[in-house]
């Protein structure tokens, strides 16, 4: 019984997050309160890509964020084929996957606890390996002081929601925007044009990038789907 209470507290935690979350943008200055958020998610994306670069044998060299929501991670020696394809996939992945496990997190205040301070201390860590812009240490490295702050002084059932939030933002924005660039060949970025992720999966595994945008969006909703039956539905 108790487990149960414990569940449906956790669930009214998701529930409202999402609930504030929707709002916030028709309400006056809400963007602005989003827009931390939305470059959290940023970071979250380019580090995969960057720690996805180390995984494959190459150096992960810097991570760039700009204040127009955009960023991209710089690495080297990654080798051709698989190697570029998994450092590709793993900025794509890497929402879905933190997002699943703050929903994870989420059901025990004790959890939610203990992954906010970690994950504050990466994004500190992050600042002194790889970010090198003002812009980006200053948001990166406030944000990760300011969740480390709430992590140390602030009650649980704060940590509980925060993690929420920050789950509810990343399946927000894996649903809209992410969706919407799994399915684009190429973007322009200072006047030159640039392929997509999934246009470099395509480049060094074959395909189309239209297919590795189906393939990575079923892996990322089943990453959220399964992490939300496991957290609240059993």
């Amino acid at each position: 019984m108790e487990t149960t209470n414990k569940k449906s507290t956790a669930f009214l935690t998701l529930a409202a997050a999402a609930i504030i979350f929707t709002i916030l943008p028709s309400m006056p200055f809400g963007y602005y309160v989003q827009w931390p958020f939305e470059m959290l998610t940023t970071y979250v994306h380019e580090l995969g890509h960057g720690l996805g670069a180390i995984a494959m044998g190459g150096n992960f060299i810097e991570l760039k964020l700009f204040v127009t929501g955009g960023g991209v991670a710089i690495s080297s020696g990654v080798p051709d084929g698989v190697g570029r394809a998994v450092t590709a996939a793993s900025g794509l992945l890497a929402p879905s996957i933190v997002g699943g496990l703050f929903i994870l997190a989420g059901r025990s205040k004790l959890a939610a606890s203990t992954i906010l301070i970690g994950f504050s201390g990466l994004m500190l860590l992050s600042c002194a390996l790889w970010i090198r812009s003002v812009f980006g240490l200053t948001l990166v490295g406030g944000l990760g002081l300011v969740f480390l702050i709430f992590g140390m002084r602030s009650s649980q059932g704060v940590h509980q929601f925060l993690i929420q939030f920050f789950a509810v933002h990343m399946l927000v924005d894996t649903l809209t925007g992410t969706m919407n660039y799994l399915f684009t060949e190429s973007f322009e970025r200072d006047g030159q044009l640039r392929h997509s992720d999934t246009a470099n999966i395509a480049a060094n595994l074959g395909g189309t990038y239209w297919a590795w945008g189906i393939v990575i969006a079923l892996i990322s909703i089943s990453i959220f789907y399964f992490s939300f039956r496991r957290a609240y539905l059993k």
